[in-house]
């Protein structure tokens, strides 16, 4: 599979969007639209935002933080004869939501724009990551190290001979 055309977006800060839905209409010719994609990356969230912007509905999909809301395929009309779909979200079997509770899920997942924290990290320095995962620092001297995780995700930095 070939990409026709690619549209950089946030469904979270409307950008992007119309660029997106004028792609979207010049290559599909009438043909139906499928969103694919990992569970929870938010397909659904963009659907709404396109359904949104072109016809002024809002929230027509359900969404959640939650892997698997979307159960089956659900097709949106985009004229008279073809659907955007929206599927279910593929499962890797690695990624991280499928391996913590609820709770945990609430704390890991984005609810706002998210804050890069910058931690200078010296030699056998350890980060630890809300106790869900850790990066050991072996070797390298003194370095930056940029983080993209939720603002609610605590990040604890220690020595690492005392994370043992």
């Amino acid at each position: 599979m070939e990409a026709d055309d690619v549209v950089l977006i946030s469904a979270m800060k409307n950008e992007g969007i119309e660029e997106l839905l004028e792609s979207i209409n010049s290559v599909r010719k009438n043909d139906d639209v499928y969103i694919v994609g990992t569970t929870n990356v938010g397909k659904s969230t963009l659907i709404n935002k396109l359904i949104e912007r072109s016809v002024g509905e809002k929230d027509v999909v359900t969404t959640s933080r939650f892997p698997g809301t979307t159960l089956d395929m659900i097709d949106i009309p985009l004229d008279e004869t073809s659907f955007m779909f929206d599927t279910p979200g593929i499962i890797q079997a690695h990624q991280m939501t499928h391996f913590v509770s609820d709770k945990e899920l609430k704390t890991i997942m984005p609810k706002n724009e998210i804050k890069q924290r910058v931690y200078q990290l010296n030699e056998d320095q350890t980060l630890f990551f809300g106790g869900l995962a850790r990066i050991d620092y072996v070797s390298g001297g003194k370095r930056p190290l940029v983080c993209y995780f939720s603002n609610e995700l605590n990040i604890h930095r220690t020595k690492t001979e005392k994370s043992k």
